[in-house]
């Protein structure tokens, strides 16, 4: 059995605009929500867990999120921010990534309703 290094939604989003789509950083981080330096930060993580499952023989596994197309949430629930793992969901405070938030119910990171991009399945409800 492979041994699995985690990609998380955030940093398979950002190699997807990034590298796929070719966007600037500046750019994807607009797309993203989040400031260029935070983009930068997601996508050298990135970078350095999927370069790690190739030269190590590792498989990759996406998770860590909620994947969902952002045509199928609500204006009123884009203000919201979801726990990564429970699904447990808090008011967005604006200033403040969700990302920067714990959930109170499990201790997971928070992200945002909706996550970033199109084209993700429903994980969380």
């Amino acid at each position: 059995m492979l041994e699995e290094v985690v990609v998380t939604v955030d940093e398979l989003e950002a190699i997807r605009l990034a590298d796929f789509e070719g966007f600037y950083q500046a750019e994807a981080a607009e797309k993203m929500q989040v400031s260029r330096q935070t983009f930068g930060r997601i996508l050298e993580s990135a970078h350095k867990k999927i370069a790690g499952a190739l030269v190590e023989g590792k498989s990759m596994v996406f998770d860590g999120g909620v994947f969902m197309k952002s045509e199928d949430i609500g204006e009123e629930e884009k203000d919201r921010c979801v726990c990564s793992s429970c699904g447990y969901e808090a008011e967005h405070r604006p200033g403040v990534p969700c990302r920067a938030m714990t959930c109170s119910e499990c201790g997971a990171s928070m992200v945002r309703k909706g996550g970033c991009g199109a084209g993700r399945r429903r994980d969380a409800q």
